[in-house]
């Protein structure tokens, strides 16, 4: 599968000095490989090493799926986990799990033994949470029902506040999603109406450095319309890509962002799939696809045009 990221329409160039800059490359993602997953696995997110294995975790099973190129294997076995995320840590030699039901985070081997439990002491339950280059970044709902964002450290359990979200309209069902981008962290809100920003690593205010609006939906056929959510940001060489679902059809949008939080490129595929991971060292996009079954699949990504990725 080919998918091509056009120029979203009315999206204005500049930087507000009155200079207009060149036109963007075109986004160009092409399908190099594509792994089935067992029936009753529901993916709910995954992670890309440096060296291309893939690990992805469900929130009905308890186990982890590992994907090294040769197959899918189960990981740990013998070890219940409640996964709510997965990261990387020692060069990518060691995995790091949040898990929500133990309410800590387990270091294990690749041979699949715990090395290390650290117990993650907050006064609200984990509700996300991403690896990032600077630490572990765990967000969930205080008792004034706003998203709170904390940077953990492993080395001795430090904490740090970093941001406090506001949901629209202080809907504690409102799920807020975060993601690593390089040291820092983009928070997106799965419903409407889908905000989404930039955190920085050394930031403890209410807003990041870049904001990230929703394209526009299309409309919906039909007496029921359209239900859509967002899913995570993920940062790539030059911005962010997101996408959107709409749970009552098979259509979803592929969106892209640059380093501002500027919607760039939108695209409609009429296929139910969405970006789980990213790796911006290797241009890689991973989707979740589902035909009759679930499948991750590798995209790679390359700009196509007058302008470098370092343009953007």
């Amino acid at each position: 599968m080919f998918i091509v990221l056009a120029l979203a329409a009315g999206t204005a160039w500049g930087c507000g000095s009155g200079e207009q800059d060149a036109p963007p490359a075109a986004f160009e993602l092409q399908e190099v490989a594509s792994t089935m997953l067992p029936d009753s696995f529901e993916v709910k997110g995954a992670a890309l090493s440096r060296d291309g294995r893939v690990v992805v975790w469900s929130g009905n099973q308890q186990h982890l799926l590992v994907d090294g190129g040769s197959g899918v294997s189960v990981f740990p076995a013998g070890i219940p986990l409640s996964p709510l995320a997965v990261g990387f840590a020692a060069s990518d030699s060691l995995l790091e799990v949040v898990d929500a039901e133990r309410r800590s985070l387990l270091v294990l081997s690749w041979a699949g033994k715990v090395v290390a439990e650290h117990a993650l002491d907050l006064p609200w339950r984990v509700e996300s949470a991403t690896r990032t280059e600077s630490g572990w970044f765990l967000g969930g709902r205080d008792t004034a029902g706003d998203f709170t964002i904390v940077r953990w450290s492993p080395d001795g359990g430090r904490i740090s506040p970093v941001s406090r979200i506001h949901p629209h309209g202080r809907d504690r069902r409102t799920a807020v999603l975060l993601t690593a981008a390089g040291p820092d962290v983009t928070a997106s809100e799965i419903g409407a109406p889908h905000r989404g920003r930039l955190i920085s690593a050394g930031q403890s205010g209410p807003d990041g450095d870049a904001q990230f609006a929703a394209p526009a939906f299309p409309k919906a056929r039909g007496r029921d319309g359209a239900f859509w959510i967002s899913l995570p940001i993920f940062s790539i060489d030059s911005g962010y890509v997101r996408s959107f679902s709409d749970l009552r059809s098979d259509n979803r949008l592929i969106a892209l962002y640059d380093r501002r939080g500027r919607l760039t490129r939108v695209t409609q595929v009429a296929v139910p799939m969405a970006v789980v991971a990213a790796n911006p060292e290797s241009r890689v996009l991973l989707f979740a696809r589902r035909t009759d079954r679930i499948e991750l699949v590798r995209y790679t990504w390359r700009w196509v045009g007058p302008n470098t990725a370092s343009d953007l």
